[in-house]
């Protein structure tokens, strides 16, 4: 049950009222009230050509009147300039790169609260061992050792002092 119909809408009544500066601002929200009472309907959508034609000339400067094109369906209504189809806009799911600094830790922390974290508390564990499997391969001078070596260098010099 879409209905469609075709308006003729004069913008320079509306936005004549306005500042310079917001003129296209208001000539949009005039649209969305002419429709609301014409189709009486709340929800209203703005197409992307009716909404590039009113900021085409900037801000200060939009078409004094517009011929749109009406499409109503259950709740909702969507406008757009005469000549052009709907469309159907998809919504994309952000992709979140994880890594350093500030932006990895958020990152993380996102995937936490959606349920994702398994992969990374693998990565995390396995980082852990590759840790600990690296300090014990390597070889670390016992503690004693650097003390012994700067007693020697102060009796050494102590020595030469005394000569």
């Amino acid at each position: 049950m879409a209905d469609e119909k075709l308006f003729t809408i004069n913008l320079r009544r509306e936005f004549i009222k306005a500042p310079t500066y917001k003129k296209a601002k208001k000539s949009i929200k005039a649209i969305r009230e002419y429709i609301q009472k014409h189709m009486k309907v709340e929800n209203v959508k703005i197409g992307k050509h009716l909404n590039d034609k009113i900021w085409e000339r900037g801000s200060k400067n939009p078409p004094a009147k517009v011929q749109v094109k009406v499409l109503k369906e259950k709740d909702s209504v969507k406008v757009e300039l005469v000549g052009f189809d709907f469309e159907v806009i998809k919504k994309r799911k952000k992709k979140v790169e994880t890594g350093k600094g500030i932006g990895g830790k958020l990152a993380s922390k996102v995937e936490a609260l959606r349920g994702e974290p398994e992969e990374e508390k693998e990565t995390k564990e396995e980082k852990k061992e590759k840790v600990k499997a690296d300090i014990t391969k390597a070889k670390v001078q016992p503690a004693s050792a650097p003390k012994a070596k700067a007693e020697k260098k102060s009796q050494a010099g102590r020595q030469t002092m005394s000569a």
